[in-house]
């Protein structure tokens, strides 16, 4: 499965899927589309392909296919959640909610959004 969208936000609680998501990521073969808000940027692997390979190479190494839905730690009561919406080219849809607690990779994700925040 290759995975070619992604909806990452950092979420109340109790908030429906379509609130405070943080950014959406687009994965094509040739473009990354990064949109934030009323924000769009497009990282083209024929314009910029070290920025392009290095986000393929955090997402590939992120290893999401293996992370499970839901990382809770319950003795930290900060109301911080953040879930992340992961659609994959055949067609199914992994929702993983992370409270205070985080899967192996997810630094990977941030690291994304931080490149393409910036880019």
């Amino acid at each position: 499965m290759k995975i070619i969208k992604i909806d990452y936000g950092q979420l109340p609680l109790f908030a429906s899927r379509n609130k405070n998501i943080l950014a959406h990521f687009d994965f094509l073969d040739d473009m990354i589309i990064y949109t934030r808000e009323d924000e769009k940027k497009e990282i083209r692997l024929n314009d910029d392909p070290e920025t392009f390979n290095n986000i393929m190479a955090l997402l590939k190494d992120a290893d999401i296919e293996s992370w499970e839905k839901s990382y809770v730690d319950n003795r930290i009561l900060d109301g911080q959640v953040f879930r992340a919406y992961i659609y994959f080219d055949d067609g199914s849809v992994k929702e993983v909610k992370c409270q205070n607690k985080y899967p192996k990779g997810f630094k990977n994700l941030r690291e994304i959004n931080r490149i393409c925040y910036y880019y």
